[in-house]
Parts: C-alpha cells; structure tokens; sequence
C-alpha cells in the first residue's frame, strides 16, 4: 500500500481534513515505523506527491493534496 491510496481511502471517508492528516495519518506513519525511517518515507514520497498535487490541481482547478504536501515539507 502506498503513502497515497492510505491518503485517497482517508479522504473518501473523512474529506482532505487538516485534522485527520495532523492527528491520523502522519502521527500514524511515524509511530509504525518510527520517528526517523517514518520521515524518510514521507520524504521520499513527497516528490510524487507533488507531483500527483499539481495533476489535479490542473485538472480540478483545486489542490486537495496541499496540505499532505505542506505537513510533509514541515517535518523535522
């Protein structure tokens, strides 16, 4: 499973909320692998990210994945 199928199957049932992705998704990622290999996985997985962010920004005139994107870039 990947980083973005757990972030579309959060948004079909929840919406592209702030909450869900600070209090869910990230905390979760990080607490199942750890601190440390968490961070590097959403790092890793930031550049297709974005890249799939500015997909549908293009073509739905929004950018849902923004704030996934901007919490991933926070990351210490």
């Amino acid at each position: 499973m990947s980083l973005t199928y757990a972030v579309q199957r959060l948004a079909t049932g929840y919406g592209m909320r702030q909450d869900i992705l600070e209090d869910v998704l990230i905390p979760g990622v990080l607490d199942a692998l750890g601190v440390a290999a968490g961070t590097a996985l959403l790092r890793a997985e930031l550049p297709q990210l974005e890249t799939e962010a500015e997909y549908i920004r293009q073509n739905l005139s929004v950018n849902v994945q923004q704030p996934l994107v901007q919490l991933i870039r926070t990351l210490a």
